[in-house]
């Protein structure tokens, strides 16, 4: 889990509206930006975990159990999202676009 840094909407005429190179430009500056953005987060979590170790902190790194074990207990959840807090079609399309970038990272 994570925050949201921020979003940009189009509304679907609006988008279509657009010339393919601005559409481009647009996925483009977006992906830039996302790329920075990881890179700042990976570089700000391993500097704060650091300090913590420093000061004490045990780290406990997962294995491969630990996070299917993780992620079923966030599966167990679904229910109670799906449908009550999120739209059944944004939360279907969205762990559908989880799933489908967890498989294609992984190649």
């Amino acid at each position: 889990m994570g925050p949201i840094v921020g979003a940009l909407v189009f509304t679907l005429p609006v988008w279509e509206a657009m010339t393919a190179a601005a559409r481009s430009a647009i996925q483009d500056s977006a992906r830039e930006a996302v790329g920075g953005l990881r890179a700042y987060q990976t570089r700000a979590d391993t500097e704060a975990i650091a300090v913590m170790e420093q000061r004490g902190l045990k780290v406990q790194r997962l294995g491969p159990a630990d996070t299917q074990a993780w992620e079923s207990f966030a599966q167990s959840a679904y229910p109670l999202i799906r449908g009550r807090m999120v739209p059944e079609d944004g939360f279907d399309a969205t762990v559908r676009l989880v799933a489908q970038y967890r498989r294609e990272s992984k190649r």
